[in-house]
Parts: structure tokens; C-alpha cells; sequence
């Protein structure tokens, strides 16, 4: 169900306090009448209302009768009364096709409950009334709602007319038609068409906000993107240093350590623990190239460095152990290291590489028997034809 606008009317025309509330007397004979007009024309334009008391001292019972007079079973109304928690109101008999719907609030002041209800309320009407009237202007005012102060009858409603022109709602020709003297064959009908001209605007301003707040999200959310693609890109050349960096490391230990080894290679223990030590250095440092591209942890790639370097150098010394006799007496150490080197690097750079692809089963380790496949619609042993009933093709189940 389509929600309706929710009016609320408020003031006081009552005659009694007439001096109290300025109101013009040259007036006051159209105001039992003037009330009953804008109810009966609020509820032919599909307006729900929102009223406090049903005393005769205030307008609302005026308005109330006009506009149960003109809710019909094709526009029926809905009459909202917030009242406090001590107060009892009678409106009378209305019509069946207006809904009397009474809001008793929790406390027994009326001004909190009167107060709160301008926060539901869509746009207000005001017509005479004091000091409570003034106010409950300025908060409509405050929360950029259409309101409608009607000058003809005085009151405090003609007063705040002043402060209604500053309204983002209001036009200046509508601001004068607000001033103008009551004249019962077209006023009310003026107001009413005010009231829809005023929500309609607000109805644009809110969807113009919310693209606005779209737009605005989404030109942070662009921004956020672009700070993210500044900071990769930034992490990224970061990497590439990085890289550079560890490469020249590398580079400088594998020529001081052939160099050493060289210088060394009288001391014939000295050269082994070379060849044996800088190949695992390479190959972590080959996993950390390699992590510092990808930004991945080097911690891990240290440690994967370390042990493909360590199992490279065991498979090539286990090589050369069992096809020379007499390895360690008759290998060249420093010959050794330059393998070793390339190896341990190779191996460092390439492990995890090898090593998702051995997980995925994209590469088989050497005796391992490959997949079995079998051809589109083959039947594989202990399976059934696609469409056989359990059971067998007479389709009756096993007993169990």
C-alpha cells in the first residue's frame, strides 16, 4: 500500500481569546467555515491528517468535520489524533469513510506528544493560533517540510508568515497568496494546490539529494580505487627495487665466494664448505626474488629456498657419489660450487612453482601412473546406464 502524505493542521481562531492571539475580527466570520474547507479539500486530494484535540477552542474539530465530508468509498480518509496519555477526545459521528485512528502517547504532557508528532508529519497547515503555533512553524521550518502559515485570520500563523518566505519550498507569488484577505469560493482551494506544488518540490529535492549522495559515493568510491591502483603500483616498484636490490646482494656473494674459493682453494676443507654453504644461500635467494615480485611472505620463501636448495645439492652430490668412486677425493670443489650455484638458484626461484603444479596434478613425479581416462559415455565397472531405475532395469529395488 502506497503511503500518504500525513498533513498536519494546528492553530486557533477561537473568539474567546481573540485579543490574546491577534486575530482580525473582520475575519472571524469565515473561520468556522474556512477550517471545514481545508479539511474537505485535503481529503479530496488524498490527504491522511494529523490532529491534537478535538476542544472547540482550537481548529481541528472544524477541520475534521470538512474533511470527513469529503472522503467517499472511492477517496476514503484517515484521521490521525496523537494525543497524551490523561487526555480522552471525541470527534463525534464521521462518516464510515473516514478512519479515526487515536495515537495515545506514553506521558501526560501534551506538548510531548503534540511536539513529536511534527516529526511525522509531511507538511503542516497553520491558521491563527499563539505562541505553540509559532513554534510548531519554526520546526517544520527547521526540517525543510512544506508549511503553510495562512495570514487572513492573524494569530501567530501570520506572524511566522515572515519567517515561511525564507523556505527553500516557498515561491514569492505563493508567499503572497498566503497574505491575502479569505475568500471562501477559492481559498482553501489555493492552499491545497500550494500544499501539492511545495511537496512536489520537496519530493525533487530529496531525489536530487540522494542522487547527489550517489554521485558523491561514487566519485569516493572511484577516488578509493585510484588511491588502491597509486598503492600498487607504488608497492609494485617497491618490489622492483626490492628485487633489484637482493639481486645485486646475490650477485656480489656468488662472485666474492668464487673468489674466495679461487683464493682458497689450497685449503681444500675451506673450498667444500663453500661449495656446500653459498648454493643454499643462492637458492634462498632466488625464493626471495622471486617472493618480492609477488609480495608474498619471505619468511616462507626463505625457508622453501633453503630446503629446494638443500635437496638439489643432495640429488646432485647422491649422483656424483654413486657414479665416481671416490668422490670427495677426486672432485674440484671450486667446479662443484659453479654447479651447485646454478642449480641451488634454479631450484630456489622454481620450488613453489613445482610444487603447486606436483598439488594440481599438472606435473607427475617420475614412476607415478598418470589419470585414467575414459572416453565420452564409457560405463565405468559397478556403475549403471544413465536412466536405469534402481534396482536393475525392471526397476524394483533390492529387498533390504
Amino acid at each position: 500500500m502506497v503511503r500518504r502524505p500525513l498533513v498536519m493542521v494546528a492553530g486557533s481562531l477561537d473568539p474567546e481569546r481573540a485579543v490574546e492571539l491577534k486575530l482580525r475580527p473582520g475575519a472571524m466570520p469565515h473561520a468556522t467555515s474556512a477550517c471545514e474547507a481545508i479539511g474537505e479539500g485535503l481529503a479530496r486530494s488524498g490527504y491522511d491528517l494529523l490532529v491534537f484535540s478535538s476542544d472547540a477552542m482550537f481548529i481541528e474539530p472544524a477541520v475534521v468535520r470538512g474533511y470527513a465530508r469529503g472522503t467517499t468509498d472511492e477517496t476514503p480518509g484517515r484521521v490521525e489524533v496523537r494525543i497524551p496519555s490523561d487526555l480522552e477526545t471525541d470527534f463525534g459521528e464521521l462518516d464510515p469513510t473516514t478512519d479515526l485512528d487515536v495515537i495515545r502517547d506514553t506521558v501526560p504532557d501534551w506538548e510531548v506528544s503534540y511536539y513529536r508528532a511534527i516529526f511525522d508529519a509531511d507538511a503542516v497547515i497553520l491558521v491563527g493560533g499563539g505562541e505553540a503555533t509559532l513554534l510548531t512553524g519554526l520546526l517544520a521550518l527547521a526540517r525543510e517540510i512544506p508549511v503553510l502559515p495562512v495570514g487572513a485570520f492573524g494569530g501567530r500563523s501570520d506572524a511566522f508568515r515572515g519567517q515561511a518566505r525564507h523556505s527553500p519550498l516557498m515561491t514569492k507569488e505563493e508567499f503572497d497568496r498566503l497574505g491575502d484577505d479569505w475568500r471562501p469560493e477559492r481559498s482553501a482551494g489555493e492552499l491545497i494546490t500550494m500544499l501539492g506544488a511545495q511537496l512536489a518540490r520537496r519530493a525533487r529535492a530529496l531525489a536530487s539529494a540522494a542522487t547527489d549522495r550517489e554521485a558523491a559515493a561514487a566519485a569516493a568510491r572511484e577516488a578509493e580505487r585510484e588511491r588502491a591502483a597509486t598503492e600498487r603500483a607504488a608497492a609494485r616498484r617497491q618490489a622492483r627495487a626490492n628485487s633489484a636490490a637482493l639481486g645485486f646482494v646475490v650477485c656480489t656473494v656468488v662472485v666474492s665466494a668464487v673468489v674466495l674459493a679461487m683464493a682458497t682453494q689450497a685449503a681444500r676443507a675451506t673450498v667444500w664448505w663453500f661449495a656446500l654453504t653459498v648454493p643454499l644461500l643462492v637458492a634462498a635467494a632466488g625464493a626471495l626474488l622471486k617472493a618480492s615480485a609477488r609480495r608474498e611472505d619471505w619468511g616462507w620463501s626463505v625457508a622453501s629456498g633453503l630446503f629446494a636448495g638443500l635437496l638439489s645439492e643432495l640429488a646432485f652430490l647422491i649422483t656424483e657419489w654413486f657414479a665416481v668412486d671416490d668422490y670427495a677425493e677426486r672432485a674440484d670443489p671450486f667446479k662443484m660450487l659453479l654447479s651447485l650455484i646454478v642449480i641451488a638458484g634454479a631450484a630456489g626461484f622454481t620450488f613453489d612453482t613445482v610444487l603447486q603444479k606436483i598439488r594440481s596434478g599438472e606435473f607427475r613425479l617420475p614412476g607415478t601412473p598418470p589419470p585414467e581416462t575414459h572416453p565420452p559415455g564409457t560405463q565405468l565397472p559397478g556403475t549403471q546406464p544413465p536412466g536405469t531405475p534402481a534396482g536393475g532395469p525392471g526397476g524394483n529395488a533390492p529387498p533390504a
